[in-house]
Order: structure tokens, then sequence, then C-alpha cells
């Protein structure tokens, strides 16, 4: 049979194609059918229309960067071009779509792109929005990421404070501070990666008050700003802290913190590295990071449920950790409990401090009549510190503190210079195959189920391990006695029962590890290859 349709002699399979074209043609007429590049120049006049184009632009033939910021859609390109962006900021107006098809904010090729005297990104309840490639000098704030996901900013440069502005802190990655008493939102699976953080204060005559970068709000009980990546970045030169994390489940690692007193840098006194405090803040994963130099601890911890693993704490003035719970705010207890230390190496850390209370490779005190309880410093190798491998003021319960390598023989580091905190000067704290420390550490928890075989078990405490937290792979761990590593995929602190990737065979009372080499792990942040 054949029909006569609105002018088209065709049978019905022929006019079905027809009516689908026509139907997709009017949804994706709304839409953009494909994402643009477009150009961005200080002096930027054109239209956004004009701005779009396959071959590079700048001067008055780009547009300028507001232009950008209300126009830019999901799977487009804004390339900034080289220059000074005097009182700019990337201020977007739309959300990309998803993590493969984000708004990219960028420099072109290897020009250089400066922001001065700005609140440099600013990021309000939007998502799947990248920065990369800009310096940020002489700035009013670095970057806000108010109620907002899936922000990548990286490879850049936020350096210096502007003398026109007075903010506590250069960057933040919180929830939505312009409207927390009507719609809150928290910041999650934001990432911060290959960035530097120098030179912030927040008050010129107090040396020891600011920060460079906050993840969540000190003072805040509410604040979830969780599943954040800070990865593989250099801090400081910070005020009160360089990198403060005041909310849950976020990772931090292969990080550099150095954050001394030096005149040719830095016109005001170092402190401290890093923070973890507050009421709502815990269960994050600090591993791989270095605290060096730093000018009173390494990196402070005032939160409970903490991962500290794999970091090298070396030449701070007091301890490489201090471990502090404290009564601060009204209602907000900071609670340094349960927290698991282990596979850290402290080395020469105190030497530049007078009070013994201050000093040891980990301090713990006791600020107005509140003690930290439940910590576990395991596996961890101490070499060189004063005053010992953990210290304690008198109002301290007792912690866990068992199979540490401790300061009295050499563990045969690679190479421990002393000179400054620039990556050149870094001591390379990894052991030499000779080391006596080899195969000298212990299990960190034990098997509890009954003998048999499986993906699950309950262990002794699962407090070691974590399951990547939908952001990052999970464990590698190994059973005493076995070659075979397995990857975490599932942990329930509550009943202390981990999943993994592979079948196992496990017995009662058997040991669990992280991947180790040889017939047991090493103590301290480095593990030695198995060989020879």
């Amino acid at each position: 049979m054949r029909c006569r349709y609105i002018g088209f002699d065709q049978n019905w399979e022929s006019m079905m194609k027809c009516v689908t074209t026509y139907l997709l043609f009017l949804i994706y007429s709304a839409t953009p059918l494909c994402a643009g590049t477009y150009w961005v120049s200080a002096d930027g006049q054109a239209t956004w229309e004009l701005a779009e184009s396959s071959t590079p632009l700048s001067g008055t033939a780009a547009c300028s960067l507001a232009t950008a910021g209300d126009n830019a859609q999901a799977g487009d390109t804004v390339f900034l071009r080289a220059g000074d962006y005097v009182g700019q900021e990337i201020r977007p107006r739309h959300s990309g779509n998803s993590v493969d098809e984000p708004i990219v904010f960028s420099n072109y090729e290897t020009e250089k792109v400066i922001f001065r005297e700005s609140q440099g990104i600013f990021v309000v309840k939007q998502s799947h929005i990248t920065v990369k490639g800009i310096e940020f000098r002489s700035m009013r704030m670095f970057f806000r990421i108010f109620g907002s996901h899936y922000i990548n900013i990286e490879n850049c440069l936020f350096d210096g404070r502007s003398e026109n502005d007075a903010r506590w802190a250069g960057g933040w990655i919180c929830e939505d501070r312009e409207n927390r008493a009507f719609d809150p939102e928290d910041s999650t699976h934001n990432r911060v990666a290959h960035c530097k953080f120098f030179r912030w204060y927040w008050q010129a005559d107090i040396g020891d008050r600011g920060a460079l970068f906050d993840v969540g709000i000190i003072s805040s009980t509410t604040d979830k700003s969780s599943h954040n990546i800070i990865e593989h970045n250099e801090f400081a030169y910070g005020g009160h802290h360089c990198l403060g994390v005041f909310s849950r489940n976020n990772v931090i690692r292969n990080n550099y913190f150095h954050n001394e007193t030096d005149p040719n840098e830095w016109d005001y006194p170092g402190y401290r590295g890093a923070i973890t405090q507050g009421s709502a803040a815990g269960r994050n994963l600090w591993e791989g990071n270095r605290f060096g130099f730093c000018d009173q601890a390494g990196m402070g911890l005032r939160s409970p449920y903490n991962i500290i693993r794999r970091n090298f704490f070396y030449q701070n003035k007091q301890g490489g950790l201090q471990v502090v719970s404290n009564a601060q705010y009204p209602g907000n207890r900071d609670a340094a409990d349960f927290n698991r230390i282990y596979h850290n190496t402290f080395y020469h850390n105190g030497h530049r401090e007078r009070f013994p209370a201050f000093q040891g490779g980990i301090y713990f005190a006791n600020w107005r009549q509140v003690s930290a309880k439940g910590n576990v410093i395991k596996n961890n190798l101490f070499y060189d510190n004063k005053n010992g491998n953990v210290s304690m003021e008198s109002r301290v319960v007792p912690q866990i503190i068992e199979y540490n390598w401790d300061n009295s023989n050499d563990p045969l580091f690679v190479d421990m210079r002393n000179g400054g905190p620039h990556v050149s000067d870094k001591p390379i704290l990894r052991l030499q195959t000779n080391s006596p420390s080899k195969d000298e550490g212990a299990w960190l928890t034990t098997i509890e189920s009954p003998d048999g075989e499986g993906t699950s078990f309950n262990v002794f405490d699962a407090n070691y391990f974590m399951d990547g937290w939908g952001i990052i792979a999970g464990d590698r761990i190994q059973l005493e006695g076995q070659d075979v590593v397995a990857s975490v995929t599932s942990v329930d602190y509550s009943t202390n029962t981990i999943v993994v990737d592979r079948k196992l065979e496990f017995v009662t009372g058997q040991g669990v590890a992280l991947a180790y080499a040889g017939s047991a792990p090493e103590p301290g942040a480095f593990e030695i290859p198995a060989g020879p």
C-alpha cells in the first residue's frame, strides 16, 4: 500500500523516517549541536558568537572574560590569551554536563595569563568546570568554590595576597557561604591538583593568622563538603596554616607542605603546614605527603577517625605531628580521637623547639582539659627526633603505641640532606635495600572470621583501610604469608567487615597489611622493593 503524505508519495517506512527526522530537528534546533572553542583577551570586545573560532583570536577580536563567563556552555573550551587580567575573575553562569563534557577555562599553549587584584575563581552552585594553566598573583581571593561539584583546578599558580583585602583564606571549598541560612549546599567531588600556593596572611601585624586554602569551614557544625581531592600540590608561606581540612571524607595526597620563616621569600614568620579540625571534620585520608621545615608542627591533627599514612615529617621546628583535642568554640569540640597513624617516617623534628612538650616525632597535648583518646601509632619509623618518638603532656590519656622503629638505630635513608625547602633540596627519605628495618613491620590487624575463603571477611580493626569512597581506588591489601594482592571495594567500620575484589583464603588470626614486598611490611613511609 502506498500513501500520499504532505506532498510526498512514499511508503509507511519512509514516512516514519521523515517524521523521526523532523522531530530530531525540533529537539536539536533548541540546543547547541556541538561544543565550541572561544577566545578571550584582557581587552577583548567581540560578541560571544564572533569569539568562536577554530584558529586563535586575540586582542579586541576576542571577547571579554565576563562575556565568556556569562555564555560558556557544557563542552565549550575557553582559551585565555596572554596578558594581565586586572580586577577580572572567572565566574561561570552555567555548568558542564559531566566529567567528559565540562566547561574549560585555560591558558592557550604556554602563554602566561596573570590575574591580579581580583577574587580569582568564583563558582557558586555549579558543576563540571575546569580551570587550568593560569597564574593568580596579588589576589583578594584565590578562589571560592561554594556549594559546587566536580570543579577541577589544575596546573595553576596562586601567589600572594593583595594589600586591598583581608580574607582569612586565599581559597575556599565549602558549603554555600552566600546562602547558608536559606538554601545551604555542600561542595563535593572537587579536585585541586598540580598547583602551587604561596604567601597568604590575614592580619599583617599577627604572623599566625590566615591560610592559603581551606576545605570546609572551621567553626561550622554542618559543612559536609566531602569527597574532594587535593593532590600533587606545593604549599608554602601560609599564615596560621597552609591547608586546613574541616570536613569529612576528603583525600589529601602527595602534596608538599613547607611553612618556614624565610625573609628572602616572605616577610612573616612561618607556622604549621596543615591542620584538620572542627566538629564537622574527620575520616579523611592523608597519604604520601611531605611536611618539612615548618616553624611549628608539620601537621595539626584535631579531628577523629583519620587515616594518616605513608607521609614524611622532617625538620619541623616542633614535632612532626601535633595531636590535640580541644574545646575551642562553644558547642564545637575538636576530638583528635581514634585516628590510625601508621607507616609514616619522622626524621629530625623538634630540634629548634625549647619546650619539651612540643618536641618529639609526634606530640600529644591536652588543651582546655580535653584529652585525645583511642589513637593507634603503629609501624612508623622514627629517627633523630628530639625528645624521642612520641611525647605526651601529663594530662593526656594513654594511646596505643606499638611496633614502631625507634630513634636508636640508623635506618639507612638514601639521603638525609639538611638543606632548604625547595624541591632540589628535599631529603630522599627512602630506605636503602640493606636497611636494618627491612621486613620489621607488624600486621595492621588480623582476621576475625572463621577459617574459609571468599571476598568478604571480618577483621579486628577495619579503621586502617578505605574503599576509595567512590573517588579513588580502594586500598590494595595482602594477607600474611600470601603473595596475592586484593583491592578493597567496601569497608563497614561498624562491623569491621572488608570486601575485596577477588576470592581469598584466610584463617582466624591471620595478619592483614597494605600490599608489601618480602616476608613482612617495612615500618615507615617507604616499602623496600623485593629483590636480592
